[in-house]
C-alpha cells in the first residue's frame, strides 16, 4: 500500500511546479475510522431543522420560518446509519429530491460500509489543495487502501491539541473499498460535496458553489449536511441556509442561537476549554464570514443578483 507520505510526495511532485506556495502537513496521516460505536443507528449528532430546542435558553430564539429550512445534519454516518436516516427522514418529511452534502475536504471513503478518512495534525492535512486535487489524491489513497491486504485500519482513542496521541489497529482482510458518492449513489440518493477545512471557515470558492447549488433546488428538496463530527462544519450550512430562507424575518443571533439549541453548538462562542485556545482565531474568522453572508442574504444586489465573491469584491470585504 501506499503510505500517504508517498501518495502526497507523488502529488506534490506536478502541485508544487504550478503552485509552490502550497504547504503539506508534516506529520503522516493515520488511516482512522470516523464512527466511535459501528452498531450506533444513527450518525453523531443527528438533527432536523424543526427539531425541539434540547436546552433550554433564555431569552428563547425565535422559530420563526424553521419549516422552510428543508434540511438535517450530522456528523459521518456508516451504510448502516445511512440507510436508517435516510428511513428516518423520508418517515417524517415529504421531499422530491433529497441530497447527501459531503462537507468534508479531507480524504475519506469507506471500508465495508465504515466510514474512514486519512487524519493529520488538526485535520489539516489538505491544506492549500484545490477541489480537484483533494479528489485525486482520495482515489489513491482509496486505491492503496482496496490494494492492501490486511488493511490496518486506527480507532482514535486519545487527542491533544488536536493530535492524535493513542489508537487501537484493526486489521481487515478482505474488504470492500468505496468513495461516498459510490456508497450514496448507489442507493439512488443524489450527493454533493463542497470541501471545507475542519474548524474553519469554507472558502469563497466553496460559498459561491453552495449559493449555485441553493439556488437550483426545488422547493421540496431536502438536504441532509455532515461533516466529520456533526458539530462545527455542519452547524455552520445549517445555519446559511436558515440564513437564506429567513434573514428578512429572523436576526441573525436567533438563526446562530436556535441552531445551537437543535444541535451540538453554538458556532460564535469562543472555547474556553484548556489546550483549544488554538481554535479561538479559527471561530472569529468563521463569525466574521456568517456575518457578512447574513448581509450578503439581505443586500438586494447580493444573494438574489450576485455570486458571493462577486458581491464581496464590490465591497472590499475580503
Amino acid at each position: 500500500m501506499l503510505s500517504y507520505k508517498k501518495c502526497m510526495i507523488l502529488l506534490g511532485c506536478v502541485l508544487y511546479t504550478a503552485f509552490p506556495s502550497i504547504l503539506y502537513a508534516k506529520i503522516d496521516p493515520v488511516l482512522v475510522l470516523d464512527v466511535q460505536k459501528e452498531d450506533s443507528l444513527y450518525p453523531k449528532n443527528f438533527r432536523c431543522a424543526m427539531g425541539d430546542f434540547k436546552r433550554d435558553r433564555e431569552p428563547t430564539p425565535s422559530r420563526k420560518g424553521l419549516e422552510r429550512v428543508r434540511a438535517s445534519a450530522s456528523g459521518q454516518f456508516s451504510q448502516i446509519m445511512l440507510d436508517n436516516l435516510v428511513s428516518s427522514i423520508s418517515t417524517r418529511k415529504q421531499y422530491s429530491e433529497l441530497y447527501m452534502v459531503d462537507l468534508r475536504k479531507e480524504s475519506h471513503g469507506f471500508v465495508d460500509g465504515l466510514p474512514v478518512s486519512w487524519y493529520g495534525f488538526r485535520n489539516l492535512q489538505n491544506k492549500g489543495l484545490s477541489a480537484e486535487a483533494v479528489e485525486s489524491l482520495e482515489q489513491t489513497l482509496l486505491e492503496g487502501a482496496r490494494q492492501s491486504h490486511p488493511l490496518t485500519l486506527h480507532r482514535i482513542l486519545k487527542k491533544k491539541r488536536g493530535e492524535i496521541t493513542k489508537t487501537y489497529p484493526i486489521e481487515i482482510k478482505g474488504h470492500l473499498v468505496q468513495t461516498e458518492k459510490q456508497l450514496v449513489t448507489a442507493r439512488s440518493l443524489n450527493y454533493r460535496r463542497f470541501f471545507v477545512l475542519d474548524k474553519h471557515r469554507p472558502n469563497d470558492i466553496e460559498i459561491d458553489k453552495f449559493v449555485e447549488f441553493t439556488k437550483s433546488l426545488s422547493s421540496e428538496a431536502w438536504i441532509h449536511f455532515h461533516c466529520r463530527a456533526g458539530v462545527g462544519r455542519s452547524t455552520t450550512f445549517m445555519v446559511l441556509l436558515d440564513i437564506i430562507q429567513n434573514a428578512h424575518e429572523v436576526p441573525l443571533l436567533d438563526i446562530v442561537q436556535r441552531q445551537a439549541l437543535i444541535g451540538p453548538k453554538n458556532i460564535f462562542e469562543l472555547p474556553s476549554e484548556p489546550g483549544k485556545s488554538w481554535k479561538i482565531a479559527k471561530v472569529q474568522a468563521r463569525r466574521r464570514f456568517v456575518e457578512q453572508f447574513y448581509a450578503y442574504v439581505l443586500d438586494e444586489t447580493g444573494y438574489q443578483q450576485s455570486a458571493w465573491s462577486d458581491w464581496l469584491r464590490r465591497r472590499e470585504l475580503t
